[in-house]
């Protein structure tokens, strides 16, 4: 039964973003599978991603039907809160145009990345209405033992930031 639940679980991307093609969307990771000595009992640990949040839900409900399928139990933690992308957001103009002066003139590439990122918390505690972006230094290793900041990138983000909230307090 083992086998069978573990190939009956949904592992990598399962929905990709309409808004943003190659973007991965949703996704469940198989993070690990550990069995205890001298038992019966397998203990799975999935990760789920997505940056819809009824996307993420039906997915926690498809790994749980699966696992009670197969005579298993579930507990699950409080699922991260996604951020759906937003290329129009009115932040994200402000931003680009400011920082487009820094560069020169140049457009600043803009990109979305398929993890928790802070933002979908943000979002969720100030309730539901709110335009937010995500930028910064950058940062190599993160979330491990190896992560480093490129301590030349953190002024000009600094800066940007007070230039943006600058705009925004002059407008308000």
């Amino acid at each position: 039964r083992l086998l069978a639940l573990l190939l009956a679980l949904p592992h990598g991307p399962i929905k990709y973003s309409h808004a943003l093609p190659g973007l991965v969307e949703t996704s469940n990771n198989l993070a690990s599978v550990s069995v205890e000595s001298d038992s019966d009992v397998a203990k799975i640990l999935c990760s789920s991603r997505s940056s819809i949040c009824t996307a993420l839900d039906n997915t926690r409900d498809k790994i749980k039907s699966i696992a009670f399928l197969a005579g298993g139990s579930v507990e699950q933690s409080k699922p991260y809160p996604g951020w759906a992308p937003n290329p129009s957001s009115a932040i994200l103009n402000v931003s680009k145009r400011l920082l487009s002066k820094k560069l020169g003139g140049r457009e600043p590439v803009v990109n979305a990345v398929h993890a928790g990122l802070e933002c979908g918390l943000l979002i969720e505690k100030l309730g539901g209405n709110v335009d937010v972006i995500s930028f910064g230094p950058t940062i190599t290793g993160a979330h491990s033992p190896d992560e480093r900041v490129d301590v030349s990138t953190v002024a000009p983000f600094f800066e940007l930031t007070e230039e943006i909230l600058a705009e925004y307090a002059s407008s308000g």
